[in-house]
């Protein structure tokens, strides 16, 4: 199989939902611009590029969403990167990133947790705080850069790379990138996601 690149996905096709799945919807910017207001956040810049993103929300209600790839069966040296506007107007949970396989192994992994902060996911399910805090009014970018040959990855929010050293993956056992997962608890209202890419070196 030739190497994949999934080029940018501006119109955020191939979400599947589970679980509450109209917590999971793809809007045009007029209907986000709508959403916001309503949970009384800033209406600017609803969508990061293009027409449209993917909103993950429903406070009180919990919520799972996949996004599929092909090609990186073999893929060792793997890059993610998305932008996300955290939705304010809830109690903060926590709201989940995480790259698994096919299983739901996970290699490496964000969330927006308690007050916003934007933390990676460590070995034994621990999670690290970047030191940076999601702003409900603002777009952030996150790259992830996984290597599956020595089983770390690395972190970056906003251009700027959070670890020293490389960050061991979640699972040791993390054997191939097939998807990009979101869940959320019930006291999480969630966000907004755009412009996801995913390519191999």
């Amino acid at each position: 199989t030739p190497p994949y690149l999934s080029g940018v996905i501006t119109e955020q096709h191939g979400w599947q939902c589970a679980v509450f799945p109209g917590n999971c919807q793809v809007y045009p910017a007029p209907g986000i611009t709508s959403l916001l207001a309503v949970i009384g956040n800033a209406t600017n810049d609803p969508v990061h590029a293009g027409s449209q993103a993917l909103v993950f929300s429903g406070p009180g209600s919990s919520g799972n969403a996949y996004r599929y790839f092909t090609g990186f069966e073999t893929a060792t040296d793997i890059t993610m990167e998305v932008w996300i506007r955290a939705l304010g107007g809830a109690t903060i949970g926590n709201v989940f990133v995480p790259l698994e396989n096919s299983a739901g192994t996970r290699a490496a992994a964000f969330r927006i947790g308690p007050n916003y902060s934007i933390d990676y996911g460590l070995v034994s399910a621990a999670w690290v705080p970047s030191g940076k805090v999601a702003n409900p009014g603002e777009w952030h970018h996150i790259k992830m850069h996984l290597n599956y040959t020595t089983k770390t990855y690395d972190f970056f929010v906003d251009s700027e790379q959070i670890n020293v050293s490389p960050i061991p993956f979640y699972t040791a056992t993390a054997n191939r990138l097939d998807r990009v997962h979101l869940f959320k608890g019930s006291g999480q209202i969630g966000l907004i996601m755009d412009d996801l890419n995913i390519y191999a070196a």
